[in-house]
């Protein structure tokens, strides 16, 4: 699999969890994108078109889960994977589910992980 020139949006407001995934991502190759809540999410999807959003679903201004939802509503938006990233996810798989999220994965999220999130995600651009 090839992660070169995807292009993933993490939406995390937690900076120093942010700059992790981000330097994972980097690490494999993709371009990425960064917002510290859903609306800045939002804002940025429809025009950046990313690969994959990885969405915190406990943030402030906009929570995760009806940043998806919204992102859902969006035609630019509504095909591309969101991921929902939380120490929480046990709790909240369903309802991450039901607000839009393709998958709900537990955080700190490890390299291993997110290779897999990729592999699933990204697969299909070979």
């Amino acid at each position: 699999m090839t992660t070169a020139k995807c292009k993933v949006l993490i939406a995390e407001d937690n900076e120093s969890i942010r700059c992790l995934m981000k330097i994972l991502l980097e690490e494999k190759g993709c371009e990425v994108l960064e917002a510290s809540n859903g609306k800045e999410a939002i804002e940025l999807a429809p025009e950046h078109r990313p690969d994959l959003i990885l969405m915190d679903l406990s943030m402030p201004v906009l929570d995760g889960f009806e940043a998806a939802r919204r992102l859902r509503q969006i035609p630019a938006t509504t095909r591309i994977p969101i991921v929902g990233v939380s120490s929480l996810c046990d709790g909240w798989h369903e309802q991450a589910i039901s607000a839009g999220c393709d998958e709900c994965i537990l955080k700190p999220i490890d390299d291993k992980e997110l290779g897999k999130i990729l592999e699933r995600f990204l697969h299909s651009e070979a």
